[in-house]
């Protein structure tokens, strides 16, 4: 079996496999499971399945491996097989970030900016941008992915006046809002 993806931002997860050895083959059977023993936790089985097969409905929050089964003509079935790793459900955007305010003025190009972090159970990042109105939509410089705190902005225009805006990102790829400061 090959391995699924890390983390599914989606219900819908979907894994591969290659074939059994057999000289009479047929299909193959898959469900996932919570337990790489394939017995626990598992979903309805799925025959005559196809590679890639994608899992729908799974619950979010949860961690699976995917089992898959070798059949043959004759019927006769090889064991479950587990992923060596987990695909973790998760469809729950992080918390909005926490803005500590820049100084209102600056006698430079380059803004300090400070914030903590959006509660998330899988958190893998910060999105960072200097805006012109507090919407974060309007006047934004470009996106700053893997910002960590404090990120200096450098380049801002002198006697413009911007908002720190910063976003959660985690591992699944979900996304907070973004949260403005208020200077």
């Amino acid at each position: 079996t090959s391995d699924p993806v890390t983390y599914s931002p989606t219900t819908t997860v979907a894994f591969s496999w290659s074939g059994g050895a057999d000289t009479n083959p047929d299909n193959f059977n898959i469900k996932a499971c919570t337990n790489n023993d394939c017995a626990t936790g598992c979903t309805a089985v799925q025959t005559d399945a196809a590679s890639p097969y994608s899992f729908t409905g799974l619950v979010n929050g949860t961690i699976y491996y995917a089992c898959v089964q070798a059949q043959d003509l004759a019927g006769n079935v090889s064991a479950f097989a587990a992923s060596t790793n987990t695909v973790t459900v998760d469809t729950t955007s992080p918390g909005v970030v926490t803005t500590t305010d820049p100084v209102a003025y600056s006698p430079t190009t380059t803004v300090a900016f400070s914030w903590s972090g959006g509660a998330d159970t899988n958190p893998d990042n910060f999105n960072l941008k200097a805006c012109t109105n507090g919407d974060c939509a309007t006047g934004c410089t470009a996106v700053q992915t893997d910002a960590a705190s404090p990120y200096n902005f450098t380049g801002l225009v002198n006697g413009t006046i911007y908002y720190a805006c910063v976003q959660a990102q985690d591992l699944a790829g979900n996304v907070s809002a973004f949260a403005a400061s208020t200077n």
